[in-house]
């Protein structure tokens, strides 16, 4: 095998090892990139976008119970006056627009349980998503159905019936579960985003090692070349040393080389056995010295020889041909170099101590080995003593090894290669490996590839570390430019991060629009409180007042009541009177009946004296008509009858005037039996009258005495209510107090939200922050109006039923208006 075949051999080998360590280095740099953005795909695809549908179907589930509870405010009821009497009504068009946007919420939470089922999830999520599917479908079924069914049918009562008994106790167990959801995929994105970083950890302290390997080898590789080159060299001057010292015979004090350098030691063999052969004849030892001179002028060594004189007798052609060109720069450091002068001259004028030299030149019997730096070079010396047969001392041989490419190849492999490898393990990427084109084009393919790779790495993980400081900063908005020039793992990578950053940015533009929702509902609810505190207080104060009042009416109801008891008891005395008069007046009534009817008899009694008396006078009359008849002997008995008609009459007279006098009698009998009745009529009237006097006394002190406990109780009750207004205007100053607080930590959380900088996806009120590009690298408070709306229904009002889903284009969030008046109510 020829030396140029043999080097081409070795370079090739060389190279081969080159490639198959840049291949290895490079394979272990994609394996790292693809783990990493395999690891931020799974993150993604496992976390981002489950959480993101979670934030949706929490987003919804709130839109829906707003939705059930909406048709019944007070804004959207109809309000039906009839005269002073006012009720209200719900709206059909705003129920049939919330009904509307629950169907679809519904349906939309249905298609994200699905995605978000259809993900890997673990046990734990699996068993959590279950228990959310269960009570979503009771909510579903007990609260969000019947409560439609209600609104459809007209029913506001019973609708608030079932928001307050079914719908927020399911609501807020489905709230937990979610949360609870929630938690866990955030806890897993953090273990994922944790494994991701460790992975990218692991992956570049692979590429590090591998780095070091292929520095390793390299160094090993160059220190095994010098050796094949040194080796045979030193084994060349051993072999030249004895045949200067005539010893043609020696064989065990060298062996032959392998490789480009067997041919000369082959001709070095084959020199020294002519010179045995010839060794008696002076003149075949002369061209075998001129042979072996000859020989050392071929070596690509540098080789000088010099006499026991220190006097240089002998420089090969490879000494000259090398320092001619770099006299000049050894002028410096020896002023009398000069290489056409060099033959004869001191060999101690390299040194800058000579005298230390020649001492060491005259004491050595071995070769020894030094270094010197010359004229910016630097060499290696092998310094070997020249003996005759008997052991006297000719002279010494000096190999000069030109070793300035070598150290600069050790320096570069020691302070390039592991200062880079160094710098890139503390993760300093920026360190670059030194130019290499004066090692041969393999190196310099070698260093221009690490610089590369180092370069890649450098700019990909600034790139990175700047879109990770940029969302440590909490703007998300700074995304990795696509400039068309990155492919494969860099372009997934790429990909990945900024559907990363736009997920993450779409996931905070929701919780930012949530939060501005809190706030604006904080706003309200505080405003809200802050006027039921001032009706509360007031309503306080006014029963406050009423309990004063109603202590005073209390005193006067009780002083009726008891003046109701003793009228009560006069009227019954009244009434014992009046019953006594009434019996006394029966029996006046009685007795003048007595006498009425005594009286009649009288009369009749009159009557029949009259009679007689009327007889007596027409038996007197027939009886003086009949003495008139007999004349004188009834004269006498006509005087008798004269007196007897006399007596008559005059009883007649008599019974006439007794007649009248009775019957006058008897008429004002009558006259008083008839007042006596009248009276008598009068004194049961007056008795029954004084009997519903004293029930109605009674009735009125019975109702007295209830109505005095019954203002007692209210009495009772509105004490109670004034200490139950008490305590409730202290829970609505600690709502406000608590509203206040829940409103600043809103705030709080909108400030922090406004922390992070994002992209708006319709060109909105966000400012668009520019990309990111890659460096390039060498190798408040709600609106009250003084009244109730004056229109009757939505459907006359000039703006539509207000939409439920809110916007994700912007965070400003108008605030809902109340009325001054309104009744403020939770449901």
């Amino acid at each position: 095998m020829s030396m140029s075949s043999s080097t081409k051999s070795s370079a090739t080998t060389f190279a081969g090892l080159f490639i198959v360590l840049a291949f290895v280095l490079g394979a272990s740099g994609l394996y790292g990139i693809t783990a990493t953005s395999k690891g931020l795909d799974t993150l993604y695809q496992n976390r981002s976008a489950p959480l993101q549908r979670l934030q949706e179907i929490k987003q919804l589930l709130l839109q829906n119970r707003i939705s059930v509870q909406d048709p019944i405010s007070l804004t959207s009821l109809e309000i039906l006056t009839n005269g002073a009497n006012v009720t209200f009504r719900l709206d059909p068009s705003v129920v049939a627009f919330n009904a509307q946007e629950i169907e679809k919420n519904l349906g939309e939470i249905t298609r994200l349980k699905d995605a978000f089922a259809s993900s890997e999830l673990s046990d734990s999520e699996k068993a959590f998503a279950a228990t959310f599917n269960e009570d979503h479908a009771a909510f579903v079924r007990d609260a969000i159905r019947p409560a439609l069914t209600a609104l459809q049918n007209g029913a506001p009562e019973e609708v608030k019936r079932i928001i307050l008994t079914r719908v927020r106790p399911l609501y807020e167990v489905l709230r937990q579960d979610i949360d609870r959801l929630i938690d866990q995929e955030l806890t897993f994105a953090k273990t994922g985003y944790a494994a991701t970083q460790a992975q990218a950890s692991r992956a570049i302290t692979l590429i590090c090692a591998v780095l070091v390997i292929t520095i390793a080898a390299i160094i090993l590789f160059a220190l095994r070349w010098s050796r094949r080159v040194s080796r045979p060299l030193a084994q060349f001057e051993t072999l030249l040393r004895e045949m200067a010292g005539g010893n043609f015979d020696s064989d065990a004090l060298i062996s032959r080389p392998d490789g480009q350098f067997a041919t000369i030691f082959d001709s070095l063999i084959r020199l020294r056995q002519r010179m045995r052969e010839s060794s008696g004849s002076g003149s075949e030892n002369a061209g075998l010295a001129l042979m072996a001179l000859k020989t050392l002028d071929r070596v690509n060594s540098y080789v000088m020889i010099a006499d026991r004189d220190n006097k240089i007798q002998f420089v090969n052609k490879s000494f000259i041909t090398w320092f001619t060109p770099h006299e000049a720069e050894i002028r410096k450091d020896v002023p009398a170099f000069n290489v056409s002068r060099l033959v004869g001259s001191n060999a101690d004028i390299f040194h800058k101590g000579p005298e230390r030299v020649r001492q060491m030149l005259a004491s050595i019997n071995d070769p020894v080995k030094s270094a010197i730096e010359v004229g910016g070079r630097k060499f290696k010396l092998t310094v070997s003593p020249l003996f005759t047969d008997k052991g006297e001392r000719l002279g010494a041989c000096v190999e000069w090894i030109d070793n300035t490419e070598h150290a600069q190849f050790e320096h570069v492999m020691q302070d390039g290669f592991e200062r880079v490898v160094h710098a890139a393990t503390q993760g300093d990427f920026t360190q670059r490996v030194v130019d290499l084109k004066i090692y041969g084009p393999v190196m310099k393919k070698l260093g221009d590839g690490v610089n590369e790779l180092l370069a890649t790495t450098e700019a990909w993980l600034h790139e990175f570390a700047v879109s990770l400081h940029a969302l440590a900063e909490g703007d998300l908005t700074r995304e990795m430019a696509d400039e068309g020039a990155d492919v494969g793992v860099f372009s997934d990578m790429l990909r990945d991060n900024n559907e990363t950053v736009m997920q993450l940015s779409k996931i905070l533009r929701s919780v930012r629009l949530t939060a501005d929702t809190i706030k604006s509902a904080a706003s309200e609810i505080a405003a809200g409180n802050v006027d039921l505190s001032q009706r509360t207080e007031e309503q306080a104060a006014s029963l406050e007042e009423t309990a004063s009042s109603m202590e005073q009416l209390a005193s006067t109801v009780k002083q009726n009541a008891e003046n109701a008891r003793q009228a009560n008891q006069l009227a019954e005395a009244a009434s014992s009177v009046a019953i006594k008069g009434g019996e006394v007046v029966s029996e006046v009534v009685n007795t003048m009946n007595s006498i009425q009817e005594s009286s009649r008899k009288v009369v009749d009694i009159i009557s029949v004296i009259d009679g007689i008396a009327f007889q007596t006078n027409i038996l007197a009359l027939n009886a003086a008509v009949e003495a008139a008849r007999a004349g004188e002997q009834g004269r006498g008995f006509a005087v008798v009858a004269s007196e007897v008609r006399n007596l008559a009459q005059r009883s007649a007279a008599a019974a006439k005037e007794i007649k009248q006098l009775i019957s006058d009698s008897v008429e004002k009998v009558e006259n008083g039996n008839r007042q006596v009745e009248d009276a008598g009529r009068t004194m049961k009237e007056i008795v029954t009258s004084v009997r519903r006097v004293t029930d109605i006394m009674s009735e009125i002190s019975a109702a007295s005495a209830e109505q005095s406990s019954g203002i007692d109780q209210v009495n009772l009750a509105i004490t109670q209510m004034d200490e139950v207004t008490q305590q409730n205007a202290a829970l609505v100053e600690e709502a406000a107090a608590a509203a206040e607080s829940l409103e600043e930590q809103s705030r709080e959380l909108h400030d922090m939200l406004t922390v992070f900088k994002l992209v708006s996806p319709s060109g909105g009120d966000l400012q668009l922050a520019p990309q990111l590009h890659k460096t390039a690298y060498s190798a408040k408070q709600p609106i009250k109006t003084a009244s109730p709306p004056a229109v009757v229904s939505a459907a006359k009002r000039s703006i539509p039923p207000r939409a439920l889903k809110p916007s994700l284009s912007s965070s400003n969030t108008p605030a809902p208006t109340s009325g001054k008046d309104d009744d403020w109510q939770e449901f």
